[in-house]
């Protein structure tokens, strides 16, 4: 998807920057979990719970694809203002990894990656 972007180039809209940083969300986020649950303990195991965490940006990017056709289609809004879907996109996801990171409560807890202690916060991560 990326090549053929890249190959466009040409088409610069906001749906096709749109796309552009889903790709890369979701690349990266795939990155994460092709590094495998090897690492059990340690800053490792911490940076890829937060990896994983903060990633889910690519789930960001969906629900920001779908309310743009929302308000294009339905509304009959031009969205024009690429700046604030990043700063949604990237800086949301960015708070929810790195609160539990800056409290130490990411570490080896299995699929869910904040330790027992912290229960709550796996709703918030």
């Amino acid at each position: 998807m990326l090549f053929v972007i890249w190959l466009l180039r040409r088409y610069n809209s906001v749906a096709q920057k749109m796309i552009l940083s889903l790709t890369v969300a979701a690349f990266f986020d795939s990155v994460a979990y092709v590094m495998g649950d090897t690492h059990l303990e340690g800053s490792l195991c911490d940076f890829q719970a937060w990896w994983l965490t903060y990633f889910w940006s690519a789930l960001a990017w969906v629900c920001l694809i779908t309310l743009n056709l929302y308000l294009n289609l339905v509304c009959e809004i031009s969205t024009n203002r690429f700046e604030l879907y990043h700063l949604t996109a990237w800086g949301v996801p960015l708070a929810m990894a790195s609160l539990p990171l800056l409290k130490g409560f990411y570490g080896p807890a299995g699929a869910w990656w904040i330790t027992g202690d912290h229960v709550a916060w796996r709703l918030w991560g």
